[in-house]
This record gives structure tokens, C-alpha cells and sequence, in this order.
């Protein structure tokens, strides 16, 4: 299956997803615009979708999410919606198909999370991500585990997808984007935490992972910890 099928289908995809939480807000007619606007104007910009290597690059799915909720969220701004009730969409839209996940799938998830396999390979990444030239590229170091707080984590030094809706005058929807990273760790009953933001002008996004620690699911909570 070529990229432009691939893309059309996980935009069907998500405008399900999405479509109860648009219609309880807005009605039914508006979803229905929304889901038209939006594969229309996907249609038209399968050759803007930003390429940062394909099969090349692991971070190429998450761009391509980014990419599918850039243009959802460019007609949601056309509605009598807030900016709260548009991240509660994309928020809870995008938890309900986490939620969807069987539970055997996320034990597996949370095994290679913290395998020694996992971790070698993301060290890999790391050392390959400073060698990429993208503008819209993911650059980060590992941080090895302290024995206590966390058994090892991640500091992104650059994030494709807060780099690409600043590019798209986008930034403000960041926090709820962002707070998805949550809904997994829940799902997997796995910890993760972080205390800064590149999207809040810190210098680096420090993920720090704990097998059997706790993530916040509070909404409110993370956003107000990430602006």
C-alpha cells in the first residue's frame, strides 16, 4: 500500500475517532463538515506531507499523525469551538484509540519499552538523530536510569512535531498534543514524567520512564504543568 492510501486511511480513521467528541460539542452537520473539509483538503496536500526519511526515520509514523491532525485541527478552528474544547477533542479522541487496545498488546508494549533490546536501539537513534538535516527532525540523548526514580529516559534536544506546528502557526495547540504521550503510559500502566517542555521555551523535553510507576491522567493537571 502506497503513502497516500496509507494516510487517507488513518485520516478515516481518526474523523471516527474524533467524531463523537466534535458531535457532542457541535452537532452532527459540523461533524460532518469537518470530516468532509478535512479529506478534501487532505486530497490536496499529499505532496506538502513532510518526508523526514520514510522507513529510514522511526519517528516518520509519529509525523505523519502530526500531519493528519494539523489539518483536523485547522478546520476545527473554523467552528464556534475554544481552544479547551478543540484539545479535548484531540485529547480524548486520541485516548479512546489508545483505550482500544487489547491488553495483551500493551503488556508486550510495556515489556519492550524497558527491554535492554529497546533501549540499545533507541541509543542507536539517538547517536543517528544528529546526523539528520530535517527540519522537521527529532534530536535526542539517553539518559541512563538513577536505580531509583526512573530506569532510564530520554532528553529531546528537537521534537518534529512541536518544530512542525510552529512552521504552521499552530503552536498553541502543543499542550494537548503533547498530552497524549500520557493516555500510553496509562494504558500500559507504565511511568513516565517529565518536568520541562521544548514547547514552553525549555531547552529539551526530559521523558523519564519507570516500569512500574505512575503517569498522570489528569488533564487539567498536565496541561497547566506544560504551559
Amino acid at each position: 500500500m502506497n503513502r497516500k492510501k496509507i494516510i487517507t486511511k488513518q485520516m478515516k480513521k481518526f474523523l471516527k475517532i474524533f467524531k463523537p467528541f466534535i458531535e457532542e460539542k457541535i452537532g452532527v452537520s459540523a461533524n460532518q463538515r469537518i470530516a468532509e473539509k478535512s479529506m478534501h483538503k487532505l486530497e490536496k496536500s499529499y505532496d506538502d506531507m513532510p518526508d523526514i526519511g520514510m522507513d529510514m526515520n522511526a519517528f516518520q509514523k509519529t509525523m505523519d499523525f502530526a500531519f493528519i491532525v494539523h489539518i483536523i485541527y485547522e478546520n476545527l478552528l473554523m467552528e464556534d469551538l475554544s481552544m479547551e474544547q478543540i484539545g479535548d477533542i484531540i485529547y480524548y479522541g486520541f485516548k479512546t484509540f489508545i483505550d482500544n487496545y487489547p491488553s495483551f498488546i500493551m503488556k508486550l508494549m510495556k515489556r519492550k519499552q524497558f527491554s535492554k533490546k529497546h533501549i540499545a536501539y533507541m541509543r542507536e537513534l539517538a547517536r543517528y538523530s544528529k546526523t539528520r538535516d530535517h527540519i522537521f527532525n527529532w534530536v535526542f540523548d539517553i539518559v541512563d536510569g538513577n536505580g531509583k526514580d526512573f530506569e532510564w529516559g530520554i532528553d529531546y534536544k528537537r521534537c518534529g512535531i512541536n518544530d512542525f506546528f510552529r512552521e504552521n502557526n499552530q503552536s498553541e495547540i502543543m499542550p494537548y498534543i503533547c498530552a497524549t504521550d500520557h493516555c500510553m503510559f496509562v494504558k500500559m500502566k507504565a511511568g513516565m514524567k517529565l518536568d520541562k517542555a521544548l514547547g514552553r521555551g525549555d531547552d529539551c523535553c526530559n521523558f523519564r520512564y519507570k516500569r512500574n510507576g505512575e503517569t498522570e491522567s489528569d488533564l487539567k493537571k498536565i496541561i497547566k504543568s506544560a504551559t
